[in-house]
């Protein structure tokens, strides 16, 4: 005898009022009872009957009794890593939910439902957050970015400054300083693009961190070990383990991540306000260095020096060594990981994706 399944009628007003995710949360609902063996809440999203028990057919699990729960919508406080990425530091509670849907026996399962469920929550910090640990994770290394740095900053002190009069002369040489920084700025600005800019490795890891949030809780109930997808009817289950990669790099091409660099002023809190400073890190070196220029000029000109070759050839060797501290002291900061070379640099990663996806594999 032929079954015939009746499913429930929604209104499409009711579809667009709940949304998708209310209907995904009922949805672990009815999977979590059917794994208990309990009986089927009664829907409100218009999910028909018999789903959780379809969708547990297709588990390697059999209905037991307590076996397991919904996480359901709490906050979980992210690792001491994740939080270093995050900006400003305080990370919000509403961007605290769990990658972790359901728990059954000690399997972590993040459910998804449909063939556009949602693949992170939370805005630009979030991303950017994503970012810093899919850098990480990745392993990308911004040594040879650092040494860039190193290299455009040194390639900044003025090949040459003319005998003549001292103010004239100096304010040659500043100029050249800054035309030269604003030249080296933009080169390196591209440099860094290109390092992420359709590079399979960090989609890869910034779609896996997205999805199980390994970084972001630090393997708490928070980081999923599993994914289930399955249809909103039960049907076409899939229950892959976090360790499919090859699962997840297809997920990653779907979600097509593309990363930008733009720049950002540095910002301090004046009355508990964020204010601009007007000024960028890397700006601030370079504003350095003018200013050391100006300096001895200043120092020149008040004891009466003109400007001879051998005035000149002092004042440059002066500041040939006030340069190579400087940039060494820059290279030391950069080294320390992704964050500390954009936020000098004045940058901050724009990372575009799809972001409602089709996870059925």
């Amino acid at each position: 005898m032929s079954v015939r399944r009746f499913k429930t009628h929604i209104s499409d007003t009711q579809v667009l009022n709940e949304g998708a995710r209310s209907r995904g949360e009922e949805m672990e609902e009815f999977i979590v009872a059917a794994l208990n063996g309990e009986d089927e809440p009664v829907s409100k999203f218009g999910i028909e009957s018999g789903a959780g028990n379809r969708v547990v057919e297709q588990l390697p699990f059999k209905p037991a009794a307590g076996q397991a729960s919904v996480l359901g919508a709490e906050t979980i406080d992210v690792s001491a890593k994740w939080a270093s990425f995050w900006d400003p530091d305080n990370v919000p509670g509403s961007t605290k939910t769990p990658k972790t849907d359901l728990i059954a026996k000690s399997d972590k399962i993040s459910l998804k439902t449909g063939s556009d469920a949602q693949l992170m929550s939370g805005g630009r910090n979030e991303s950017v957050a994503t970012f810093y640990a899919a850098v990480d994770l990745s392993g990308t290394k911004l040594d040879a970015f650092g040494k860039k740095i190193a290299e455009a900053i040194g390639n900044l002190a003025p090949a040459s400054i003319a005998a003549g009069p001292t103010r004239q002369e100096i304010k040659k040489g500043t100029d050249a300083l800054l035309v030269a920084a604003d030249q080296a700025h933009k080169l390196l600005t591209k440099e860094l693009s290109k390092m992420f800019e359709g590079n399979p490795e960090f989609a890869y890891f910034f779609i896996r961190e997205a999805m199980t949030g390994e970084t972001k809780f630090g393997g708490n109930d928070g980081t999923c070990t599993h994914f289930l997808t399955c249809d909103f009817d039960g049907e076409n289950a899939h229950y892959i383990p976090v360790t499919d990669e090859a699962y997840i790099r297809k997920i990653a091409n779907r979600a097509k991540v593309s990363v930008r660099m733009k720049s950002v002023s540095e910002k301090k809190k004046i009355g508990g306000k964020k204010t601009k400073t007007g000024r960028y890190r890397y700006w601030s070196a370079v504003g350095i260095l003018a200013d050391k220029l100006t300096e001895e000029a200043d120092a020149l000109e008040k004891d009466g020096v003109l400007l001879t070759e051998n005035v000149v050839k002092r004042l440059l060797s002066r500041f040939m060594n006030f340069l190579k501290k400087m940039v060494s002291k820059i290279v030391e900061h950069v080294k320390k990981g992704a964050k500390y070379a954009l936020d000098f640099m004045g940058l901050q990663p724009e990372i575009e994706f799809v972001n409602n996806i089709d996870f059925r594999p």
